[in-house]
């Protein structure tokens, strides 16, 4: 039928933006929301590129999209990889479907292209000259055949969906990341002598010196705190190493990391809280508090603990006639662990 888009906008471009950069609706329709519309194609797009970032199964969900892998290969070359495949891709809203065939070549870093088109449209010749062509490392000749075969249809991490950009820009910054807090970290050590004897006559520390160390740090400090097992030595010396040197710590993201850290545990103890490891590493944890130079948020944890902490607490000495000694002794740390998260318990 014929569109309404037109007279949409019209109307749109009626209503004024209360900001004046902004224009009017139809300037914020064209500039943000037209951009951010998602077809079959763009989600083809997203699928391909980011199916080198991450694995998909045979079935997939991209919101509210579902995609069945029909077939999907990857060839590599050093730090170069081609992907070439087809998938099933269907709205669960409006049952709209299409079958596209996908080829994303990423040359290292941020330099990811991917092209898509109807799988009828795609011939397997054009799959055995890019993948010859990879396998010969002519770059230029995959770039040229990738423009050829896909045309217009033709993809970058900056159409991927916002999530997924900042996912996969992550995933490629890691090792750049890593590499340069290793540099930071052996520049400030090598120069940690020196800032502790000008913190000892109060003379500030140059900006470079200090930025060395704030980076090292906190770096060393969220690696820490991402261990499947918290080493909590290190994390002390870390953190008495930054009060000694006077250093800021990023204390947004470290409270997030340890607030989080916290949270995980108390749903553990909540799903089972006759299990007491998970209340015990909540107790350890909270023992770093003291230490830490910001607050931590407690009220996701406290919401979670309570009502399975009084239960534990009746279960292990409140209510028991003849407690035995291991039940008082967990009585005596669900005590502790409700002082530390500042939850009252039944009285004894």
């Amino acid at each position: 039928g014929e569109s309404i888009e037109p007279e949409f906008v019209q109307h749109l471009a009626a209503a004024k933006s209360n900001l004046a950069e902004h224009g009017d609706g139809a300037r914020i329709y064209e500039k943000w929301v037209k951009p951010a519309v998602v077809d079959i194609p763009r989600v083809a797009g997203h699928y391909a590129i980011s199916s080198l970032f991450e694995s998909y199964g045979d079935k997939t969900r991209i919101y509210c999209y579902g995609a069945d892998r029909l077939r999907y290969s990857v060839d590599a070359e050093g730090k170069m990889r081609l992907a070439t495949g087809a998938a099933k891709f269907k709205s669960a809203i409006t049952g709209e479907s299409a079958e596209l065939a996908f080829s994303v070549l990423h040359l290292g870093d941020h330099n990811v292209s991917a092209g898509v088109q109807p799988l009828e449209q795609f011939s397997e010749d054009n799959q055995t000259k890019l993948v010859n062509a990879f396998s010969q490392a002519e770059t230029a000749e995959v770039i040229r055949l990738l423009d050829q075969v896909y045309g217009k249809h033709m993809f970058s991490l900056r159409q991927l969906f916002r999530d997924e950009q900042r996912k996969i820009a992550n995933l490629i910054l890691a090792d750049s990341v890593s590499s340069a807090a290793a540099v930071y970290r052996t520049f400030f050590e090598s120069q940690a002598p020196l800032i502790r004897f000008l913190n000892g006559l109060d003379i500030p520390v140059p900006n470079a010196l200090k930025s060395a160390a704030e980076i090292a740090l906190n770096n060393q400090l969220q690696q820490a705190l991402d261990k499947s097992e918290l080493d909590f030595d290190l994390i002390r010396g870390l953190l008495r190493e930054a009060a000694s040197e006077k250093i800021t710590l990023d204390a947004t993201t470290l409270e997030y990391k340890v607030r989080k850290r916290l949270e995980a545990d108390a749903a553990a103890f909540a799903a089972d809280p006759s299990d007491l490891a998970a209340a015990e590493r909540m107790m350890k944890l909270m023992e770093l508090f003291p230490s830490l130079p910001f607050p931590v948020t407690l009220w996701e944890a406290q919401n979670l603990s309570y009502r399975p902490l009084v239960t534990a607490y009746q279960q292990n000495g409140w209510h028991a006639q003849n407690p035995d000694p291991a039940a008082l002794q967990r009585h005596e740390e669900l005590k502790r662990l409700a002082s530390q998260l500042h939850i009252l318990l039944p009285q004894d």
